[in-house]
């Protein structure tokens, strides 16, 4: 009962904060609300017991994405003080789309998974994934850094040339 209401709770701020990511006109404020969805879909994690999915998932996206993100737009001072428009002439459609692409996804998912699952122990399954972060793709990190670190500095030098102009 308790795992239901929980899973319900997680899922509608899921699905209000996705809507509202995409309705909000102001880029900071909807950056805000990613952080917000970030957080619950750890939350959800950590309800299908993937203690180790929520731990990246609050270090990689909600620590490092969503900080780059709001450095970036508070950085440039001309997207904090402009909304952009994010509606259009075509919503039926998308609307439309959006649902049908939705359910042909969650139909054949919902078809295929098996009734009665137990429960893994991921305990092993951590260790493997430790060793291959800190082994095999160790590299692929190192990069992701330099290519966030080069953008940060692009970032700097666009803003200082627009002040000195």
């Amino acid at each position: 009962m308790i795992n239901s209401i929980t899973f319900s709770i997680l899922a509608i701020i899921l699905i209000a904060s996705a809507v509202l990511i995409v309705i909000k006109k102001n880029i900071f404020h909807a950056s805000l609300i990613l952080m917000l969805f970030l957080f619950t879909m750890a939350g959800m994690y950590i309800h299908l017991k993937a203690e180790l999915a929520a731990t990246l998932q609050v270090l990689a996206y909600v620590g490092g994405v969503t900080t780059f993100i709001l450095f970036v737009v508070m950085l440039t001072n001309r997207l904090t003080d402009k909304s952009i428009d994010r509606f259009n002439k075509q919503r039926l459609l998308s609307l439309g789309t959006i649902i049908c692409l939705f359910l042909s996804f969650l139909i054949p998912i919902c078809l295929s998974l098996p009734l009665n699952q137990h429960p893994v122990n991921f305990n092993e399954e951590i260790m493997d994934t430790g060793r291959l972060m800190l082994g095999n793709y160790i590299l692929s990190f190192e990069l992701i850094s330099i290519i966030l670190t080069v953008s940060i500095i692009g970032a700097i030098i666009l803003v200082k040339k627009e002040e000195s102009q």
